[in-house]
This record gives structure tokens, C-alpha cells and sequence, in this order.
């Protein structure tokens, strides 16, 4: 890493779960709100020693149209859209069926909101992002272990579709690092 890259990236690990919380542009990981970091952090961030891997991420608003025309979900939940990056590993969502999206019309649902609606893995589904648009649902995904995050509909694409879909060219809103074994919280 050089060291015009450390000024813009700042690392914290927490040696107990052994992952790292990465946050772009020198912002502080406690601060209530941040803005979108560059997407070529993500590469200063994986060069950085005792880094195993590394996901840059981007996320916004992106409720699902069910089949009767409304917004599925709780009204009272929030609709998330994101990206796919690091399904099974870093993302704290888990394919419970199908596969990860690739190329602008595939999408992954929450299993709760497939469960609802009575979509499956080849439905296609209309979602209201920044872009509007219909997308072919090629996996379904838990939060965890559970079907969904207290009743919030989430829907991911692969990270250039999420980065247009929710206009983040070029950004990320967060990176997730997971630290080699052995790497501790510096002293």
C-alpha cells in the first residue's frame, strides 16, 4: 500500500470475530453518517497487510412490487436494494436457494418476501429503485439465518447493476474486510 492510499483508507480490526471494518475517505467508523467512498479504495484495501478479503458494497432504496401491483412488505419496514457482493462469505446474507445474480437482470429476494408474495427463482420481479425496471429473480437469500431483517424487503443485484440501479458509479458505501488468522487489533 502506498502511503498517499493510507491517507484515504483507514482500517479497524476487531480481533475477536477476526473481521475488519473499513472505512474510505478517512471517516470516522463511529460517526452517524457518511457519504459514498471511491470505488478504487476497495484495491488499496486488499493490498493492505493481513487483509484476506475484501467487498465493497452499495445499498439504497429499492422496494418490490408483489404480484397485486403494491409494495410488498410491511409499510412500516424499509425496502432495501444493494449488491450481491460476497454472498456465503462476507455479506451477512446466505443464498438459501438459487444462485447469485450476474448481469443487469437478475435479481436475489429476501425469503420472507418471495415466502409472502409467492415469487420463485425465475419469476420476474418489478422493483422501484432509482431505476425502475423488472428483473429475473435467481435466488433467494436470508439475512443470517433468518428470512429477512425485521420485516424489511431487500432485493440485491451484482455490484455494476446495484452501482447504476441506485446511482452509486463509481462508489461504494461501505467495504467489508475479513482479517488473516492471527491478525489482532493494534496495540
Amino acid at each position: 500500500m502506498r502511503a498517499s492510499d493510507a491517507t484515504s483508507v483507514r482500517t479497524f480490526c476487531c480481533a475477536s470475530s477476526g473481521s475488519l471494518t473499513t472505512v474510505a475517505n478517512g471517516a470516522d467508523p463511529a460517526a452517524p453518517t457518511r457519504g459514498p467512498g471511491k470505488e478504487s479504495a476497495l484495491e488499496a484495501v486488499r493490498r493492505v497487510e493481513g487483509v484476506a478479503e475484501a467487498e465493497g458494497y452499495v445499498q439504497g432504496r429499492a422496494p418490490i412490487v408483489g404480484k397485486d401491483g403494491k409494495l410488498a412488505g410491511n409499510p412500516q419496514a424499509p425496502s432495501f436494494g444493494g449488491s450481491a457482493s460476497g454472498l456465503g462469505t462476507l455479506s451477512p446474507f446466505s443464498l438459501k436457494e438459487g444462485r447469485a445474480p450476474q448481469g443487469d437482470d437478475e435479481i436475489v429476494i429476501d425469503a420472507a418476501t418471495a415466502k409472502e408474495e409467492k415469487f420463485a427463482v425465475g419469476d420476474r420481479v418489478r422493483v422501484e429503485a432509482s431505476q425502475t425496471g423488472q428483473y429475473t429473480v435467481v435466488g433467494i437469500v436470508g439475512f443470517g439465518s433468518a428470512d429477512n431483517l425485521a420485516g424489511a424487503t431487500f432485493v440485491l443485484w451484482d455490484m455494476p447493476t446495484a452501482q447504476r440501479v441506485l446511482h452509486r458509479l463509481g462508489e461504494f458505501d461501505e467495504i467489508a474486510v475479513k482479517a488473516e488468522e492471527g491478525v489482532s487489533r493494534p496495540g
